[in-house]
């Protein structure tokens, strides 16, 4: 039988495929063959921080329904001394075994306050019977006329850090991204410490930000970072934490610290739940701002939440997270209608201030200024998934002074702008706003992305009209795969129970600054291998005709699985087609063409390649990975990650 060429059908076919074929991936974060997020590193190792483990215990673990212990009606004028009353009853109570008290049940109807209510004691959560006008709802009114936040949850106590436990941070760098950095002294570091990592504001930071330009400079320890973390493990003097760094720690601007602290007071596990605020105000005064300023405030807390409420009038916020904040969720919430000047300092419906690893979920703004918005020296990481605004007064993004990793994720601004940017002299002297943010997939209708002096901002797979030319662009006008960042790193992170990312580095983050090659180890036999039949070169060594070989080594403890594992390494190539060389894998039998990762490997600067080692891990089930690179390609680092997960099915 004869077949025939059929315009119209093989058109159909054509709009078909289109319509199926799949979204852009990000050059940045892609999918690896096992559906894993591949990163791509910059030349100093930088790359986009994981957000996974934002939110309430990192996402480990779901918010708890709290079983109800005190409940409470609509009284006769105002109701304040009966909820704290309550709430005082409740918070007597001893915690259960999964730190909990117990919740404090609002029926239903409008409960007056002229003052706020306060949580401080873990395991407490103050529920309505809903966030709405309806009979059925649980309404709180602030009456008084004055600002003042109506709902408070914060610890009475503060951090002990603890004398004599400061360590330095002894690499030259730690890029953005990292998980980890070794120490002068790792004696009395053990997995589970808290410890606080300080990043300070040097004069020769400030300086090289531009920021002693401003009409109002940044001074000296005005800015310095301090980012909570949690010890998962120790290596030698390697020290590996639970979340990553968001500013570079680099020796010219101070490099870093550690702190190890305890805070016996903090509190957990309590929040707020299915209950609407409102703030009376006077309506005969324009722009009135006499009135309850905030609805919820959350600091000084550690694993606690608001979910599913919704504040209408009050004057700067439905939430802020404040500082002493870590581990915090805000769900499905909503800011309507704020009154007060459209002016600083308010307006800012769901805001993060000093607080880090939150997570702002699902919640939508109206009327509001800077709607998902940060204060200065907000380390992160802090995500806004999935949020969105309308009738926005202003734009969403951080608002001043350096806060760092900050995610937005699927987030919609009509009517305004996302912007990660220079503000100058705004405000009081604004400057940079944040630094290695992520905007991802968004929608706005305009966006202002800078790139800061020593940092990036990336705008990735997103739609509206770009403004400059000055930040890390990729994928815009299409939205990409994954549809949500935050939602695939926390897929990754939990994909195994207890599963660890564990980065072990050679070299120095150095762009081959020629004074690193002798610490680069390498594993005396495979030495032996590598060397005939020419001469061998250290990292760093900017000489043709060389196989410059290293090994990772790392342990693994009884019953580590190796899940996964990614080798990125920083090359330049001393003559023309050194991407034709090769790089060998545990084996001088088991090589790859550098082609296979790169089109091309300059012969200034750098390239770094990413390999995705699936084929490769049973060679490193014995804790160590041999590598060599050879034909005319110099070495300025290399970083294994690997992600580590017991093996026991009952883990």
């Amino acid at each position: 039988m004869r077949l025939s060429f059929i315009p119209g059908i093989a058109t159909c076919a054509l709009l078909i495929a289109k319509v199926h074929a799949a979204p852009p991936q990000s050059s940045w974060v892609n999918l690896a063959a096992d559906g894993r997020l591949l990163y791509t590193r910059d030349a100093l190792g930088n790359r986009i921080p994981d957000f996974g483990d934002c939110g309430y215990m990192a996402g480990r673990v779901p918010i708890p329904e709290v079983p109800v212990k005190a409940t409470v009606k609509p009284g006769e004028g105002d109701d304040r001394a009966a909820i704290q009353a309550a709430i005082d009853q409740v918070s007597a109570l001893p915690l259960d075994a999964k730190g909990i008290r117990g919740a404090v049940l609002l029926s239903s109807g409008e409960y007056q306050l002229d003052a706020p209510l306060k949580i401080s004691a873990s395991g407490v959560v103050l529920r309505g019977a809903g966030a709405n006008d309806s009979d059925k709802g649980t309404r709180l009114i602030a009456t008084a006329p004055r600002q003042y936040t109506l709902v408070e949850i914060s610890s009475k106590g503060s951090p002990a850090i603890e004398k004599g436990g400061t360590r330095k941070i002894t690499d030259k760098y730690v890029p953005v991204g990292s998980r980890n950095f070794d120490v002068d002294d790792p004696q009395g570091l053990v997995a589970g410490q808290k410890i606080m990592v300080h990043r300070p504001s040097t004069q020769a930071w400030i300086d090289a930000l531009g920021m002693d330009k401003l009409e109002q400079p940044w001074k000296p320890g005005s800015k310095d970072l301090k980012m909570e973390r949690t010890v998962t493990r120790i290596e030698g003097q390697r020290v590996f934490i639970d979340a990553p760094i968001t500013t570079a720690l680099d020796a010219k601007f101070g490099g870093g610290t550690l702190d190890r602290f305890t805070w016996s007071g903090r509190i957990t596990n309590s929040g707020i739940e299915d209950i609407k605020g409102i703030s009376l105000f006077n309506a005969a005064v324009k722009d009135d701002e006499e009135h309850g300023w905030t609805f919820v405030s959350i600091s000084r807390a550690e694993d606690c939440w608001a979910r599913r409420i919704v504040s209408e009038h009050f004057g700067y916020a439905c939430v802020t997270l404040g500082d002493g904040g870590r581990q915090l969720s805000v769900m499905d919430s909503t800011c309507l209608d704020p009154v007060s000047q459209v002016t600083g300092a308010r307006r800012y419906g769901f805001g993060i201030n000093g607080a880090s690893q939150c997570l702002v979920m699902d919640c939508h703004t109206r009327n509001d200024r800077h709607q998902f918005v940060t204060g200065a020296a907000t380390s992160g990481p802090n995500a806004f998934v999935n949020c969105s605004s309308e009738l926005a007064r202003n734009d969403a993004g951080p608002h001043h002074r350096w806060a760092s990793g900050l995610l937005y994720d699927g987030v919609t601004v009509e009517g305004n702008a996302i912007n990660i940017r220079n503000r100058g002299n705004m405000g009081t002297g604004h400057g940079w706003a944040g630094a290695n943010c992520v905007v991802w997939n968004c929608k706005a209708d305009s966006y202002i992305i800078q790139n800061p002096p020593t940092a990036q901002n990336w705008l990735i797979g997103s739609i509206g009209k770009i403004s400059g030319t000055a930040g890390t662009y990729d994928s815009n006008g299409a939205q990409v795969t994954p549809a949500s960042l935050w939602s695939k790193q926390r897929e990754d992170l939990q994909a195994r129970p207890k599963l660890q990312v564990r980065e072990y580095v050679v070299g120095d983050f150095d762009e081959f600054a020629a004074d690193s090659g002798a610490s680069v180890p390498i594993d005396p036999a495979w030495l032996s291998k590598t060397a005939p039949p020419g001469k061998t070169g250290a990292f760093d060594t900017l000489e043709g005709g060389r196989r410059v070989p290293w090994t990772h080594g790392f342990k693994l403890d009884p019953g580590d699985s190796i899940v996964s594992a990614t080798l990125s390494v920083s090359v330049r190539g001393m003559a023309s087609g050194a991407q034709n060389g090769r790089i060998f894998l545990d084996d001088l039998a088991n090589s790859k063409p550098l082609s296979q990762y790169v089109e091309s490997i300059p012969t200034t600067g750098s390239t770094v390649l990413r390999i995705d080692l699936a084929a490769e891990l049973p060679r490193l089930a014995d804790g160590k990975f041999n590598l060599a690179i050879e034909n005319n390609v110099a070495v300025d680092w290399s970083v294994l990650e690997l992600r580590v997960a017991p093996s026991s099915p009952g883990s």
